[in-house]
């Protein structure tokens, strides 16, 4: 009766040691996929900061670009007006030049003796 005991004893011991390595093994392969599973994490966390911090470079280009079409939409309508400006001085001193012209063609009929047909 001892013997069947101690036998029992032993294989209950051998069942234990099978349960506390299958136990063990489990442990290491849980322990294993939560340290794949946080460096996942954090490589993932490192990817969508990189997507963020690329979304936020994108977006500023696209407002700097933005900003730099309406800067330019600016200069044309600023040079347009001036242009327009330009046109209008330029007819402006041409009338002013032909007066003139017409001035001195008139002072010169009348300083020329003769000229009128009748002197």
């Amino acid at each position: 009766e001892e013997e069947q005991e101690e036998d029992g004893g032993a294989l209950r011991h051998k069942r234990w040691d099978a349960q506390k390595s299958a136990l063990d093994s489990t442990q290491s392969e849980v322990k294993e996929a939560l340290e794949d599973y946080v460096m996942e994490s954090q490589m993932d966390g490192e990817e969508m900061g990189m997507r963020v911090a690329d979304m936020q470079r994108r977006s500023l280009q696209r407002r700097r670009e933005a900003q730099e079409i309406a800067n330019q939409g600016e200069q044309r309508m600023r040079s347009s007006m001036s242009l327009e400006e330009h046109v209008k001085a330029s007819r402006a001193s041409m009338e002013t030049l032909r007066q003139s012209a017409a001035d001195v063609e008139a002072q010169l009929r009348r300083s020329r003796p003769g000229s009128r047909g009748g002197g």
